[in-house]
């Protein structure tokens, strides 16, 4: 009888490392589970971004195609010293512009 003890020492140390493989097994097919849940998650939100993206970028495309073109304006005129002040006044004498935008009274 006493080399039976040892065999059932032996079988229950068996059985509890059985035990805790089974949980570790467990807990790793809930972490794996978990990851694959989280990258589902994210290649949805990837494409959601790149659906969204696509979106913009096709708004700017029409949008450029809608602008007018710019318009050619003239050219302010080279010399402001052709440009008078004039006042509303008939008794005030004009005043003439000079380049730097100061005014001066003719004399």
């Amino acid at each position: 009888m006493s080399q039976q003890k040892p065999l059932m020492e032996v079988l229950e140390e068996v059985s509890l490392r059985i035990k805790q493989l089974e949980a570790e097994r467990d807990e790793a097919i809930a972490r794996a589970q978990a990851r694959e849940r989280e990258v589902t998650e994210l290649v949805s939100l990837i494409n959601r971004a790149a659906s969204k993206l696509e979106e913009m970028l096709e708004f700017e495309r029409t949008s450029k195609a809608i602008q007018p073109k710019p318009i050619d304006l003239p050219t302010p005129y080279p010399d402001m010293e052709l440009f008078h002040e004039f006042s509303a006044d008939p008794e005030r004498a004009p005043r003439e512009r000079t380049p730097n935008g100061s005014d001066q009274r003719p004399a």
